[in-house]
């Protein structure tokens, strides 16, 4: 359920591969609610509000007996709350051009709106009754599975792809669980998890904030017995050289390189954050120049303080074999000693003039503005500020020593499923 619209493109693949702000310098008021909900928001001069809510819960906190259980739940939120059906909230979006969606990752949860000033808050009345009194409808249960298994969830994104495989979890066992799921199941995962005093509401564009605060504080509280305290992370060490394999011969397929590259602090982190985007660049030169292609997407993913970098490359058009196995494993060990004969010194200086830029092409948009947000107080991998004027201080040195402690001189592990 992730297709979220964006406003300019090339702004849109600047902040998936690397969101850009520094926290401090966006103006954001924060304040907590006697249920504990935290709400953060910035007013800007517009003719929408965008809000997004965030439960920092997702297929890592699911038990293994309910695999899905965290994407189905964001689904049937959608579908009415205990005292207002569905169409209240579709018909205001639809009949006055606004948006909503959801999405499921590993460790979030979130649902968005994106309406006219004027419909704000109803429509965020509605969504906040949907979020902590869903109806959860059998009937709607039944279609709902029905819909997720078509979505293919595993495979949508590279970092979920990658650890839900490695965790041995694979797309038919995640079919099997679904079909297990009871609405009791459901009832009490919300509760679990839907704890006001775990979660944050974004909300960026033109609106009052005191309609914001008075809606906010209607979220119920939550007694102590009624909550689920600690959230289970089952985030392992990776053992060395694994490898997890999902396909049938003949078939197409996607192949995935994990990284670990542990705990990351100062210039490292710096140079974490900003290898996703020379790689990519370098890639395509790669191609050029030796005549074999690479063509990886390469993304920095963070699991809580542990970080990690994921080479993925799909081909729909050769099926899998030892002998691409091999080409893969020598194809990324003549690209890290590629990397050590180039000159970064100028892109990175042209890098981190880009990134100090897009800032200010977000900030007048609410839906871009609160996505990006989103990132900084979420997703430790993604780039501040800050970062952008260190990316302009870093040099081809720290850029190689990086790729040959962690990259060249490191085991991976390696995934490889059915191409979509």
């Amino acid at each position: 359920m992730r297709s979220l619209h964006r406003i300019l493109l090339i702004l849109l693949i600047s902040l998936a591969i690397s969101p850009l702000t520094d926290a401090a310098n966006l103006d954001f008021q924060s304040k907590t609610m006697p249920s504990g909900l935290r709400v953060v928001y910035k007013t800007i001069p517009s003719n929408t509000v965008t809000a997004r809510m965030v439960i920092p819960a997702g297929m890592l906190n699911e038990p293994r007996g309910l695999r899905g259980i965290s994407h189905l739940l964001e689904h049937l939120i959608y579908r009415g709350s205990e005292t207002s059906a569905a169409t209240n909230f579709l018909t205001l979006l639809q009949d006055e051009g606004g948006t909503y969606n959801g999405a499921t990752s590993l460790e979030q949860t979130e649902y968005y709106l994106s309406v006219p000033t004027e419909n704000f808050p109803k429509a965020l009345g509605l969504l906040l009754e949907m979020l902590f009194r869903p109806e959860l409808d059998e009937k709607h249960i039944a279609l709902e599975k029905k819909i997720i298994k078509v979505e293919n969830v595993l495979r949508s994104d590279p970092g979920n792809t990658f650890f839900l495989y490695i965790n041995e979890l694979t797309e038919h066992q995640l079919d099997d669980s679904i079909n297990s799921i009871t609405r009791e199941d459901l009832l009490h995962y919300h509760q679990q998890y839907y704890n006001p005093k775990e979660m944050t509401l974004i909300v960026t564009g033109n609106f009052k904030p005191d309609d914001l605060l008075k809606l906010a504080q209607g979220v119920p509280s939550r007694t102590e017995e009624d909550t689920f305290t600690s959230f289970q992370r089952l985030i392992r060490d990776l053992p060395s050289n694994v490898i997890v394999e999902d396909y049938l011969n003949g078939e197409t397929y996607k192949i995935l390189f994990g990284f670990e590259l542990n705990k990351l602090s100062g210039k490292e982190l710096t140079v974490a954050k900003a290898l996703p985007m020379i790689f990519n660049y370098e890639s395509y030169q790669y191609d050029h120049l030796t005549n074999r292609p690479l063509d990886y997407n390469i993304l920095l993913f963070n699991l809580t303080d542990r970080f990690y970098l994921i080479f993925t490359y799909s081909d729909n058009q050769n099926p899998y074999s030892l002998e691409i196995n091999d080409w893969h494993q020598n194809n990324l060990k003549r690209f890290c000693k590629y990397l050590g004969s180039k000159n970064f010194d100028k892109f990175l200086d042209w890098l981190g003039l880009m990134l100090s830029r897009d800032y200010h092409i977000l900030s007048s948009d609410p839906f871009s503005l609160n996505d990006y947000y989103k990132y900084v107080l979420f997703e430790p991998s993604s780039l501040t500020a800050e970062d952008a004027a260190a990316i302009r201080r870093l040099s081809s040195k720290d850029i190689k020593n990086f790729v040959k402690k962690y990259l060249e001189s490191k085991s991976y592990q390696k995934v490889v499923v059915k191409a979509l």
